[in-house]
């Protein structure tokens, strides 16, 4: 790995780019290296952080080592639709990665930009063990039920 200055703009940028190309890569070495020298877990490159990549993926390796960075946002939101790890992971169908992100606090009634929830994900994909795990953690059924309820509505009243 390059020597990198991260206390200049340049250095940063270097390291930023080094580390997102590692969780790309899934080079759990370079991305400790990174997060040691000061690489923010939280930053943001192409619309997503290195947890929304590592969610998408099913990368358990990733999310650990992101995760034990305590500066770590596990509900961090995407900028473009607001969507959380979680919601990616549960996309995805990628329930190992949904159930580890909930024993690290993952806050399981986020909403993105249109108001759904990983919970409205999961119904809508129909991938019932992560409802079964996503209900079991707390999600707000009465949450998901009035906003399918005002959809339904306002579609037959439309």
């Amino acid at each position: 790995m390059a020597t990198f200055t991260p206390h200049t703009e340049k250095g940063r940028k270097e390291l930023k780019e080094t580390y997102f190309s590692a969780v790309n890569q899934g080079n759990l070495h370079l991305v400790t290296e990174c997060l040691r020298r000061g690489q923010d877990p939280n930053s943001i490159l192409d619309d997503s952080a290195a947890l929304h990549i590592a969610a998408e993926k099913g990368d358990i390796g990733l999310g650990y080592i992101l995760t034990a960075d305590e500066r770590t946002n596990v509900d961090i939101r995407m900028p473009s639709n607001r969507r959380t790890p979680l919601m990616l992971a549960t996309q995805n169908e990628r329930r190992e990665f949904v159930q580890f992100l909930i024993k690290r606090g993952a806050d399981s009634n986020c909403s993105a930009h249109n108001g759904y929830t990983a919970l409205h994900i999961a119904v809508k994909i129909k991938c019932f063990g992560i409802v079964y795990d996503l209900v079991n953690s707390g999600a707000n059924v009465r949450l998901f039920l009035t906003s399918f309820f005002q959809v339904f509505l306002t579609k037959i009243f439309s």
